[in-house]
């Protein structure tokens, strides 16, 4: 079954087949196992991009593409997290970056803190955005996957998978350690470069992170 899921996501990625590459996740066995557990966890996995939530909380609603990204970002390699920032689809049309993210090992409740993670880091960035120019709102655009990734590496898997962690006293304490990490790479970033090739560039943003110690 996972080999023939490869060889369909490969087919229709290079066809312009009308229907999105994602959707063909919805023939992934592991995606309506993770419809199940996330719904006992009181979320709605929203699995085709045509498909209509049923809940009317906004926030208890994950969508499979907001749900790659945020495992892109929490995933050991920050490789992922710069496809998330480059190409969102390779997350579906690569076979292998999605077999990395989705797998019998995909644990439910580290994709909802996850996913969360990265929506409160968007949102404390979107402020920043507002309020800043130059290199640190430049930053705050396309930084913020390889700055989600950060984060939740410092919290570490173990703590997203465990269900006694105070979750809520991490993301009480987020919008600091996002500024934190924004104002560290200020610090270091390149002098002429454009923030939107250097979160693109996997060797720019290791660069990036071990110059800044933010990990």
């Amino acid at each position: 079954m996972e080999e023939k899921l490869g060889r369909f996501i490969t087919r229709y990625a290079n066809t312009q087949n009308e229907v999105s590459s994602q959707d063909f996740a919805f023939l992934d066995k592991e995606q309506h196992r993770l419809v199940r557990e996330l719904s006992v966890l009181d979320f709605e996995y929203i699995l085709r991009s045509a498909e209509v939530p049923k809940s009317k909380d906004p926030k208890k609603i994950i969508e499979l593409r907001e749900a790659a990204v945020a495992l892109a970002c929490a995933s050991s390699s920050v490789n992922l997290a710069v496809v998330a920032k480059r190409e969102v689809s390779l997350l579906f049309s690569n076979a292998s970056f999605y077999k990395t993210l989705f797998n019998e090992q995909t644990d439910p409740l580290r994709l909802s803190r996850a996913v969360e993670i990265t929506a409160a880091v968007d949102y404390c960035l979107d402020a920043v955005e507002r309020q800043t120019d130059g290199i640190q709102a430049g930053i705050a655009v396309h930084g913020r996957r390889v700055i989600a990734h950060v984060l939740m590496r410092k919290l570490g898997d173990k703590f997203l998978r465990e269900p006694k962690s105070d979750f809520e006293a991490a993301l009480s304490n987020l919008d600091d350690e996002v500024l934190n990490c924004l104002v560290a790479f200020v610090k270091v970033f390149p002098e002429n470069s454009y923030p939107g090739n250097v979160f693109k560039n996997q060797s720019r943003v290791n660069y990036l992170i071990r110059t800044s110690g933010v990990l």
